[in-house]
């Protein structure tokens, strides 16, 4: 299963020749100060490397970024296979067929992300074998041009006739990826040379005389050529963490491996059958660590596991501590902020259930002292006084109080801190809380005391026992400031539990032995996955059996509490559900991590939504380490951060690559808020997870999915990963390796489904589906604004319902878009008309709407034509002056009054309709040709005589007839009243867009009379 894309890549698609592909395309290049921001970081990420990767990160890295990300390496969509097969020479159906089915199924792959992965998946090998500079930088070259012939769409060999063409291309597109600026071009041959050799697909090109210019002898190649060849089957085939051991094409790897490194390292992973997110991440750290210690290098990064590079005679990393460890950096993530969960009330101090069970005693007091401190601040007033007024003895008691100490900040939280500390230590050890309590006094030194207390009562479970004692304390020793009353509990408390010993009770976590053995594996083999046994075992689970569950969250039957109270006081579920299914151990204790390091349980019940990231197929240790890095640098992205740098770079989608959208590289802003991980320093991650909460005040379902829905399309161009948006924290794919698409949008809203339609978008469908969805937020972001300039998002579901019935609505729009515009600190228009901009700005998101629509045949009739022969026809016989709409359409205007006013068709043909919208248009135009001089337009130049003009205006009529009132409104007057508004904008933005810059013969009349 692992290999069977693999398999068609080279198998069944080989014989594709690409012969009659189209000439490549032209990249607009950005300046190396204008590089993308993750190129910026992986140059940071490199400080230290060999000097080859650092320049090679710095001249080669960011134009790779720019001018590849939308270029397919692996896998495409249907509609992309069809161009790619209809140029291919296979002519057998059948052949066709599996072809296609071959290119669909193949998960997606940039080509920058497939040379990134190449590239610094072989340097760990590279670097381990000792390659001198000039070798690392012909490795690096011949990668990075490997794959010359996706980046051309051609099949070109340095060969016979071919060999001028490949020469030119291969030196084009260096010039164009920097690469002479970091070796010298007169290297060309030698890179060749490496990058023909890189795939087995059409065979080897070894032959010296194809190379006459070499500057490296061709045995001093050879071996480089092996580190290239590696690169590349890496990069093609390993999207599992076992993928190197069991897939068809893994012995090439291994028998690379072991003659470039002479035999010293060999192939080994650890993978997990489960992705539970956090908790799943924190089991691949704690394996990863057992295998570092043994001198394992980690290799390549999964969401599900690690490939290493272990040493020949390194011993097998020992697991049996995993769980241990695991459960040490559980607590140790949870443990600074549970003192959340401890609260003041007039019955003391209050600890949530999760609070006892997950620490030890010694950390449970530590944190119960710390956080009564806090409460008890300095802004408090004190309670002593209260206190001693409400204290009585109980029934019986001899002693007689003495009442003769001060009321204080510091009584106060001595009294509660010690109230508290004897409840933590009854939670431990059971028994009697007044024994925990006489136990502490005399920690403190103060046994005289003991007596007094047993003889208060608590009355109303109020601690006033612990008033009396602390005023006492306090009046013994004097001058205590806060940091004293604080060591003073610690110290006493230590010594009841040290007195005490360990408590009696199962660890935290006590799953953890057993879920890591089900789920982890190791070593050269695996097993392969069943379908039938899992769906066996998921209805067996299902049924309905005594002590057999499914956990409402992830849907498994480990371990599932009904009650749901072991990490939390407080149900996610209704509790209906929770009566019946109840929640497994694994899910409790990911919520419990979510709650303190994400600040939220499993579900988000403010709307929420969350991207899961996933490498495309593997992260390297320094790719790994650069999305650490932006990760921790992520801030909110709202819509403004999107569209301004693509209109100033003229729709360029390319600009947004270059533009900072996250603000990794800018300074704090606290209020760009966003739900990310606070992973522990050290740790690396193959799977990250963001939550993106709206940044309003009680935002709607819309709200909640604007940005994530457009940053999901825009995520895996910025960084090279696979993308899924879901309602869900947990992740729905254990892998990347899972699905297909680069982005999976699951149950986006409504208005995504109208205005956009895909939810499951490849690779080659993002560049257009980009275009369709800023066109669609940014017709939103102008026609409607708040009294702040804010755009009100929550008309977008309008806008798309709007696009869905008729695209040409975009045009609908103008008239919101230029009142909007007038609110502004300066008037944009000074006349009725449509300005340039706008006209401009309409075009260009019809158009992307459109072109969208009609690539993936998502419905949206494209009606520019009609649009566009409307005005190309009335504008041969009129022209209007100036920027007035009612000059600008003034032949539009005339045709389409006639049809609304005329009778039905049941009382006036269509033959004396024609007559009777010529005759209108033709008495419009005697006026123009008898001087009037209140029409603000005139007759093009040769267009005044009778013989042109009248089948001009005839062309027109018809056109207005049968085009406009026939086919677009099919012949019905509401439907033309109904879209007549995005008509007549449609043909002022065409007429401002297109015609006004075409002037006529002459802009003068002509004086003769027809």
């Amino acid at each position: 299963m692992t290999d069977s894309y693999n398999d068609y890549d080279e198998e069944v698609l080989s014989d594709i020749s690409f012969d009659n592909w189209d000439e490549p395309p032209k990249y607009k290049l950005y300046e190396q100060t204008a590089r993308p921001p993750i190129a910026k970081i992986i140059l940071d990420g490199v400080q230290g490397a060999p000097p080859a990767l650092q320049d090679w990160v710095k001249k080669v890295v960011p134009n790779l970024l720019s001018v590849l990300a939308f270029h397919n390496a692996k896998g495409m969509s249907e509609t992309e296979a069809d161009k790619f097969l209809a140029k291919s020479s296979i002519k057998r159906e059948d052949s066709r067929a599996k072809a296609k089915r071959s290119l669909v199924a193949m998960p997606d792959q940039s080509l920058a992300a497939h040379t990134l992965n190449a590239a610094l998946g072989g340097w760990t090998v590279v670097m381990l074998a000792g390659l001198d500079d000039l070798e690392q930088r012909l490795y690096l070259a011949g990668i990075t041009m490997h794959d010359l012939n996706k980046m051309l769409g051609t099949d070109l060999r340095l060969q016979g006739e071919q060999y001028t063409a490949y020469e030119n291309a291969l030196k084009a597109w260096s010039e164009r990826l920097g690469l002479w600026d970091f070796i010298d071009e007169s290297y060309w041959s030698d890179v060749a040379f490496l990058a023909q050799n890189a795939e087995a697909v059409r065979g080897e090109n070894r032959t010296a005389a194809n190379y006459p210019d070499l500057q490296t002898p061709p045995e001093d190649l050879e071996p480089i050529t092996d580190f290239v060849r590696l690169a590349d089957l890496l990069a093609s085939g390993a999207r599992h963490p076992d993928d190197l051991l069991t897939m068809r094409r893994g012995d090439k790897v291994r028998e690379i491996i072991q003659r470039v490194l002479e035999g010293q390292y060999h192939l080994r992973y650890h993978n997990t059958a489960d992705n539970r997110g956090l908790t799943t991440q924190l089991i691949h750290n704690a394996v990863l660590w057992q295998a570092r210690a043994v001198g394992w290098l980690p290799f390549l990064y999964f969401p599900n596991g690690v490939t290493y590079l272990a040493p020949r005679d390194s011993p097998e990393p020992s697991l049996s501590d995993v769980p241990s460890s695991v459960r040490g950096m559980l607590v140790d993530s949870v443990a600074d902020k549970l003192g959340q969960l401890v609260s003041r009330a007039p019955t003391g101090m209050r600890f949530k259930p999760e609070f006892i069970e997950l620490l030890t005693p010694q950390k449970a007091a530590t944190l119960a002292v710390k956080r009564i401190m806090e409460i008890i601040h300095d802004k408090k007033t004190p309670v002593t006084e209260d206190r001693k007024a409400k204290t009585a003895l109980r029934e019986g008691a001899t002693v007689t109080l003495n009442f003769d100490y001060g009321a204080s900040l510091n009584a106060d939280r001595l009294a509660e801190g010690l109230f508290g500390l004897s409840k933590v230590i009854y939670e431990y050890y059971g028994g009697n809380r007044e024994a925990h309590g006489e136990a502490l006094i005399r920690a403190l030194e103060h046994g005289d005391l003991v007596d007094y207390f047993n003889a208060i009562e608590f009355t109303g479970g109020v601690g006033y026992p612990w008033y009396y004692v602390a005023g006492h304390i306090l009046k013994e020793r004097t001058g205590l400031d806060a940091a004293q009353i604080e060591t003073l509990m610690l110290e006493s408390v230590m010594k009841v539990l040290d007195e005490l010993g360990e408590p009696e009770r199962e660890p935290p976590f006590g799953f953890l032995e057993d879920y890591i053995g089900q789920t982890l594996s190791t070593g050269q083999e695996s097993k392969a996955w069943d379908f039938a046994e899992e769906l066996s075992l998921y209805t067996l689970n299902k049924k309905p059996r005594s002590g057999k569950q499914i956990c409402a969250i992830c849907n498994s039957s480990f371990n599932v509490r009904k009650d749901y109270s072991t990490f939390s006081n407080k149900k996610i579920i209704g509790a209906k559900t929770a009566s019946e299914r109840g929640i497994c151990e694994i899910c409790q204790a990911e919520t419990l991590l979510r709650r303190f390091t994400l600040g939220r349980t499993m579900l988000a019940d403010d709307g929420t939504k969350f991207i899961h990231f996933y490498p495309s197929y593997f992260f390297t240790p320094i790719t790994a380490g650069v999305l650490r890095r932006a990760y921790d640098r992520f801030k909110q992205a709202v819509f403004t951060d999107v569209i301004k740098p693509y209109q100033q770079a003229n729709y360029d989608l390319g600009a947004l690559l270059h533009a900072d959208i996250f603000q990794i590289l800018e300074a704090d802003n606290p209020k760009r808020r966003l739900d990310r991980v606070s992973y522990p320093e050290g740790q690396m991650h193959g799977y990250y997870l963001l939550g993106i909460p709206f940044l309003g005040r009680d935002p709607s379902d819309t709200e909640n999915w604007v940005m994530p829905a457009l940053l999901a399309l825009l995520s895996p161009l910025l960084f090279g990963t696979k993308t899924v948006v879901s309602d869900s924290a947990l992740p729905l794919y254990t892998s990347g390796a899972d699905f297909p698409e680069t982005v999976v949008l699951d149950a986006p809203h409504s208005f995504w489904r109208h205005g956009i339609k895909k939810t499951r978008f490849r690779l080659d469908e993002l560049k257009a589906g980009l275009q369709a969805a800023i066109a669609m937020y940014g017709l939103l972001s102008e026609a409607y604004k708040d009294g702040k300039g804010y755009a009100i998002w929550n008309q977008l579901g309008s806008v798309a319902r709007q696009l869905d019935s008729d695209p040409l609505s975009v045009f609908g729009y103008a008239d919101r878009i230029s009142s909007q515009q007038s609110k502004g600190k300066t008037t944009v228009t000074t006349t009725d008309g449509m300005t340039s901009w706008l006209a401009e700005r309409l075009m260009t998101y019809y158009h992307h709407i459109t072109d969208y629509y009609q690539i993936y045949k998502l419905g949206g009739k494209n009606e520019m034509k009609l649009i566009e022969d409307t005005v190309e026809k009335y504008t041969t016989f009129y022209r209007g002056r100036g920027s007035s709409a009612y000059a600008r359409l003034r032949p539009f205007n005339i045709a389409v009054d006639v049809i609304l006013r005329s009778p039905t068709e049941d009382e006036l043909d269509e033959g004396s309709l024609r007559l009777q919208v010529n005759g209108a248009l033709m008495n419009f135009l005697d006026r123009i040709r008898g001087g009037d001089s209140s029409i603000t337009g005139y007759i093009p130049k040769g267009m005044y005589k009778n013989d042109v003009l009248h089948p001009a205006v005839t062309a027109f009529t018809d056109h207005m007839v049968d085009e406009v009132f026939g086919h677009y409104c099919n012949h019905d007057r509401a439907i033309l009243r109904k879209r007549l508004n995005d008509l007549k904008n449609g043909c002022e933005a065409y007429y401002v867009f297109e015609i006004a810059k075409k002037p006529s013969a002459s802009d003068a009349q002509e004086t003769e009379q027809a």
